[in-house]
């Protein structure tokens, strides 16, 4: 060894023939530049004697040195550095200069290994070809090297991966279900981090239904990771289990009936597939004979929109999906490069390893991030962002980033050193415009997509991550090849997929057409030019076409046409010539509402009553609940199915290659949009579409859809707190309300899945022309709900009829309810005061020794009444039900219960709430989903499976029991007790239940939509026709 303290390679050679070469020689490996570099900028010291292997000599026939046969290439890792590798390379063929530093690379690599189940002992090895799994859930038993291995918590980690197709597409487990110390019977802990205990016990179910990832054989593999490889973890233990289906529908969303059609969305699987991918559908059926309406339930099809949509198995496989209107938001893209970030929390001193900052840009790429820090000894760690809202550091170290914000928490296996800086190199966009643009090889770049030229050699040659086309480069053809694979090609330019419409799985559609009036209208405190506003507004828009929206596993809002609904008839002869909506005219404003003040008048809006007569047709259709609009005597219109457009979210379009990659992070819109016709500060009436991406995404998307055709994105509003909510996804309510002393439209709704325990869940609100965040609400009055998800979407309500909401209502799967009061006096300087209360708590779990979980939204209704005084006496009555979690298969045997709780509070107080009554449900039952209340009942759905999977087991305290649906009236008998009007043997209901025009709708285990009900349609409404907004758990009908 010489002073550089550098590893020698000793080489012996045996000599022979006229070779001047010397036999034999010592000399050292690593040049003293490199040396110095590996030990002053990374710290790392190398030593000791290289075994350089067999090296064998060939002479030629006259004995000079022809050729010596030996490796050119060392691998050499420091014992006390489980990170770090120094590969080495020898030039030179022959043992001239033979020093193998021609070539030298420092390689930062995780320390560990990796473990994984072969395919051929998959537990699920005797399914078909035709079967999938549809969940799988995990259990593991590891132990983390103690600190007597000189290691902190954290330190060393196994990650643990499912895939359902032997291993061509794995699923990160990242969430723990259940974990506990030592053993699967060992104490719960419910504040863990990785490596706080030793040896843990957890378990964790994943979704592939809800993943649309499809696969017959289960495995599994773990990824072991350690700051020294000498202390390495040990799995002692993993089991897996899993629940399959065959050919199939499956569905998670509401069926939304309209007049005499209900819509209806799902997906399906057909194991004789070439594209072994969820079909998404969705169906309009016309309910009755609108001519014949008092006799019936007469189904007939109207149509599919994913067969219209197009693909060769579809009713439309000639379409060029180049041809399809698909849209993207127009961004700029721009590159941060070593940026120093800005730290909110941690010191740079040596010490800290837990650092929280802000990116100085928002809006980042999805995988460009690059966060790095450098410890004492010159070391790197590196973060990127690897999913929705995880940071992975190259060694052990954790993070987590919100990508819309830049704000980001990162953790590292090295303290960086004192004096250094934490940087950052990323992506991110602005928008260009608010008008999209076509998503087409015309308009589209590689940076909107998230291309670039990322490469590794193989045994062929250069392989790049996004050759796409095959052709061994990476060029603007790659990008047209995604293009066209987004399309609807599966092979770009010659052969179109089998099916365009990827799954729809939670994602209600929302209906929006000609809009009626709703209920602010009504309110004392709206302004006569608010409503008249909003008259004239109905009149531009009475002959609005009717539209659908919802979102897809295809990573889009799609807009699909669904005919020509009407709220009323407007007699276009009835106004001056032309109709005219000029309403500064107040004549016309009264002839267009049928204003009778005025002598001679005659309303263009039902002129004979609710009533309809097609043209050409001598019928008298009644139109209480509105109509489709008769083109002819041939029939009403309702729509086509086409598709009128999709766009595709912000952040969702540079993951849109994660699909054809088969890796995480893939663009999904799973969450149920919610529409409203609103008014902008300008004056002018809009309607606009609120859409979140349920375990597709952090973003709310916010879409002026007014123009039918032409889509204009508001805004985008970004949080990891919105990432997969664990009840049914859902962007929220919007309604009318004052805040900050105004009178604003706004958009509430919920964070997501929480997976922070020392967090408390929230509650946003947001102006829906703008997006401007008005507030956070936090839901921290009660230290039981620390880590809580909330349930649905907040129920807001108009508790005393003035047109603006002032209160609403939440509840948690930690059984925790909130209830929450605004300021709802326009005319008033102030009213920026909201408060936040525990409303409620529910029972604790005698076998789980818990609050019983809320999974479903609360129901809302007011049965408020005058006091002899003349005071207004509140009566708002909140219900839900409780269930153990839908998401993982579990039966821990507790009886479950459903809540009908009163809030007698004014408008200015917020208390706790009072327990009109309680149902205990029968043994084994559950309730997933929304209850529905309305004249003076509530209905609610119960399931005995243990899990929202279709193929879930029952439970076993069940006895082979299934769910029914109950009817309840609201208020309780004569002793206080729950009073039952019906028990209808259903079934285990999927979804929330709905009651509309005296009809109940509901969606079985399989799929079905069920309608119960009398003979009699188009029932009798207030205000002789005119429709209200009526929200329906998560999804709205907009008329």
């Amino acid at each position: 060894m010489n002073g550089n303290d550098c590893a020698y390679v000793d080489l012996s050679f045996k000599g022979g023939g006229g070779s001047s070469y010397p036999y034999s020689w010592t000399q050292g490996l690593i040049p003293t530049q490199a040396s110095n570099t590996l030990t002053n900028v990374y710290g790392l010291t190398f030593s000791g004697i290289v075994d350089a292997g067999q090296y064998s000599q060939i002479f030629d026939n006259f004995g000079n040195w022809k050729k010596y046969d030996f490796n050119q290439s060392l691998w050499l890792t420091p014992v006390k550095d489980a990170f770090s590798t120094l590969l080495a390379f020898e030039s030179h063929g022959g043992a001239i200069d033979l020093d193998f530093n021609d070539n030298m690379y420092l390689i930062e690599t995780r320390g560990g290994g990796v473990v994984q189940m072969n395919a051929t002992s998959s537990p699920s090895a005797s399914l078909t070809a035709n079967q999938f799994i549809t969940t799988a859930t995990i259990k593991v038993l590891d132990t983390m090297p103690s600190a007597s291995c000189g290691l902190q918590a954290g330190d060393s980690k196994v990650d643990y991966f499912i895939s359902p197709d032997g291993g061509k597409e794995w699923v990160h487990v990242t969430e723990w279900d259940l974990v506990r110390d030592t053993s699967e019977i060992g104490t719960k802990i419910k504040d863990w981090t990785p490596g706080s205990t030793p040896t843990t016990y957890r378990e964790a179910t994943v979704s592939f239904i809800s993943l649309a990832v499809i696969g017959n054989r289960l495995v599994w593999k773990g990824e072991l990771m350690t700051a020294d490889k000498t202390c390495s973890p040990k799995i002692s233990s993993v089991k897996l289990s899993y629940n399959a289906s065959g050919p199939r529908s499956f569905a998670h969303t509401t069926p939304v009936p309209l007049s005499n059609v209900i819509y209806d969305a799902n997906f399906k699987w057909d194991g004789g597939w070439i594209e072994k991918k969820f079909r998404g559908h969705v169906y309009s059926t016309r309910l009755y004979d609108p001519v014949i309406s008092n006799m019936g339930i007469s189904y007939a099809s109207n149509w599919d929109a994913g067969a219209e949509m197009g693909g060769t198995a579809s009713n439309r496989p000639t379409l060029d999906p180049r041809s399809r209107k698909i849209m993207a938001p127009d961004m700029l893209f721009f590159n941060a490069v070593d940026e120093v970030v800005t730290l909110s929390s941690g010191t740079i001193n040596g010490v800290d390893r837990t650092f929280k900052g802000k990116l100085a840009n928002p809006n980042t790429v999805a995988g460009s991030i690059e966060i790095t820090g450098v410890d004492s000894a010159g070391r790197r760690e590196t973060f990127t962002d690897s999913g929705v809202r995880t940071l992975d550091g190259s060694l052990v170290g954790t993070g987590s980033v919100n990508r819309g914000t830049g704000d980001f928490t990162v953790t590292f296996t090295r303290a960086p050193g004192s004096g250094t800086k934490i940087k950052a190199t990323y992506k991110y966009y602005t928008f260009n415009s608010k008008t999209p643009i076509l998503f087409n090889n015309a308009t589209v770049n590689r940076d909107l997509l998230g291309l670039d030229d990322t490469a590794w050699w193989t045994n062929t040659g250069l392989q790049y991550k996004y050759d796409f086309n095959g052709d061994f480069k990476f060029d603007g053809s790659d990008g047209a090849w995604l293009i066209n694979w987004v399309q609807g090609f599966r092979v770009p330019q010659t052969t179109i997929k089998e099916w365009f419409l990827g799954a729809v799985d939670h994602s209600t559609p929302a209906v929006v057409g000609a809009p009626g009036l709703q209920g602010w209208y009504y309110g004392s405190d709206i302004a006569d030019d608010e409503r008249e506003s909003f008259d004239q507004f109905r009149c531009e828009q009475r002959k609005r076409r009717t539209q659908l929206y919802m979102g897809s596993r295809s990573g889009m809002l799609h807009s699909i046409y669904a005919g020509e609904f009407r709220p009323y008839f407007v007699d276009e002869t009835l106004l001056t010539a032309p109709f005219s909506c000029d309403f500064s005219n107040k004549t016309n404003l009264h002839k267009f509402r049928g204003d009778f003040a005025i002598a001679d008048d005659t309303g263009a809006i039902n002129p004979k009553g609710p009533v309809y007569t097609p043209p050409g047709t001598t019928h008298v259709i009644d139109i209480n609940r509105g109509y489709y609009e008769w083109p002819d005597a041939a029939g009403p219109n309702y729509g086509d199915g086409t598709e009128t457009f999709s766009l595709i979210p912000p952040n969702l379009v540079s993951r849109l290659k994660n699909e054809q990659l088969k890796i995480e992070d893939k663009a999904y819109m799973d969450a149920a949009p919610v529409a409203a016709h609103v008014r902008f500060a300008d004056g002018t009436w809009h309607n606009v579409v609120i859409v979140a991406q349920g375990n597709g995404g952090d973003h709310v998307m916010a879409v002026d859809v007014t123009d039918v055709n032409n889509p204009v994105v508001l805004w985008d509003y970004a949080d990891p707190d919105l990432f997969r909510s664990r009840s049914a996804p859902s962007v929220g309510s919007v309604g009318r309300v004052v805040a900050g002393g105004n009178s604003q439209w706004v958009v509430m709704f919920v964070s997501g899945m929480n997976a922070d325990p020392h967090s408390y869940p929230k509650v946003y609100m947001l102006e829906v022309e703008t997006g401007v965040t008005l507030y956070q609400l936090k839901l921290d009055t009660d230290a039981e709900a620390l880590g809580a998800t909330p349930s649905g979407q907040p129920a807001l309500l108009d508790s005393d009829g003035n047109g603006y909401a002032d209160r609403w209502f939440i509840g948690t799967d930690k059984g925790v309810v909130f209830k929450g009061i605004m300021p709802d006096n326009p005319l008033a300087s102030t009213g920026t005061n909201f408060g936040i209360c525990t409303f409620f708590k529910t029972d604790i779990g005698v076998k789980t020794k818990e609050r019983l979980a809320i999974y479903a939204s609360p129901s809302v209704t007011s049965t408020n009444t005058v006091s002899a005084s003349g005071e207004l006496e509140y009566k708002i009555n909140v219900f839900f039900g409780t269930s153990s979690s839908p998401y993982h298969s579990d039966d821990p045997g507790d009886t479950y219960y459903f809540y009908t709780i009163r809030d007698t509070d004014d408008k200015t107080r917020c208390t706790y709430g009072d327990e009109l009554w309680k149902l205990a449900l029968p043994a084994g039952h559950q309730v997933y989903s929304a209850a529905f209340a309305t004249a003076g009942r509530v209905y609610f759905g119960t399931s005995t499976a243990t899990s929202e999977d279709p193929c879930a087991p029952t439970s076993a305290t069940s006895n082979g029991d299934t769910g029914s649906i109950f009817v309840y009236d609201v208020e309780p008998d004569a002793s206080g007790n729950a009073n039952q009007v019906a028990e209808i043997a259903t079934g285990n209901t999927a979804g929330s239940l709905v009651v509309d025009d005296k009809h109940l709708y509901f969606r079985t285990a399989d799929g079905r939509v069920i309608a119960r009900g009398g003979k009699t349609f188009q029932n009798e409404t207030k205000q002789g026709g005119f429709s209200e907004a009526v929200i329906i758990s998560w999804m709205e009908v907009l008329r």
